[in-house]
């Protein structure tokens, strides 16, 4: 009887414990996927169906407009929701000394998000339905101009999820995979904060070779370290 009570007190703990171990794989998978649409599918289905011609003004682009094009956008909403999931179960994951630093990562990826819904919001919806509003209001917002200051809302907020990382990186160490984990995630912080620092001197850098293969480096890295966070997660099950 004794042992009957104590395994029904033990078991919801130890559900509770599973749930949200789980989530960690779960969230960089999504994560992953986000990435993957909203970077080389999204841009490549973009290009390939109706490309936009190098930017001259709004009147150009709309002459050239498909509703494809707002396929990068639209998929980096689950990027986004992708990283709020991740850095919610790094909360959990990280012990008591460590949980501080986590909470402001929580914080900084709450920045993050709230920049990049507004943005996106502004591309998949706002744009598309007001090509008969204010055309300069349009230009400044449409990132597709270099000099839109979306542009500078973006890399702003990728330097909020950078910080975020670097605040993360701390709770991964021990086995090799996950020191790697650790690096990846400091590497990705200041590359994010660099960018926001170039963007700060030129907004349209990021229209640039440097910018592309500043973009291409970015994806691959985190890209790889949310990899490795997933076979870290199937190596060593909670």
């Amino acid at each position: 009887m004794a042992r009957n009570m104590k395994n029904k007190t033990e078991n919801p703990l130890k559900s509770k414990t599973v749930w949200y171990k789980k989530l960690l794989p779960i969230s960089a998978l999504v994560f992953l996927m986000g990435l993957l649409l909203s970077g080389p599918v999204g841009t490549v289905l973009s290009v390939v169906v109706k490309p936009q011609p190098a930017w001259v003004d709004m009147a150009t682009f709309i002459s050239y407009y498909s509703p494809v094009q707002v396929l990068p956008w639209a998929f980096g909403f689950i990027l986004a929701t992708g990283f709020i999931l991740f850095a919610a179960s790094c909360y959990f994951e990280a012990d008591q000394k460590r949980r501080p630093l986590v909470l402001a990562a929580l914080i900084f990826t709450a920045v993050f998000a709230s920049i990049v819904f507004i943005e996106y919001t502004i591309q998949v919806a706002y744009i598309p339905d007001a090509f008969d509003q204010n055309q300069t209001l349009l230009a400044a917002l449409n990132m597709a101009n270099p000099k839109s200051v979306c542009w500078a809302f973006e890399m702003f907020a990728y330097a909020a999820m950078g910080v975020a990382t670097m605040l993360i990186a701390p709770i991964f160490g021990g086995r090799k995979i996950r020191v790697a984990i650790k690096y990846f995630f400091v590497l990705n912080g200041l590359i994010s904060v660099a960018g926001a620092v170039l963007t700060s001197i030129t907004l349209s850098w990021v229209f640039t070779m440097p910018g592309l293969v500043s973009y291409v480096f970015w994806n691959l890295l985190v890209a790889t370290a949310m990899i490795l966070v997933i076979i870290d997660a199937a190596k060593n099950p909670f």
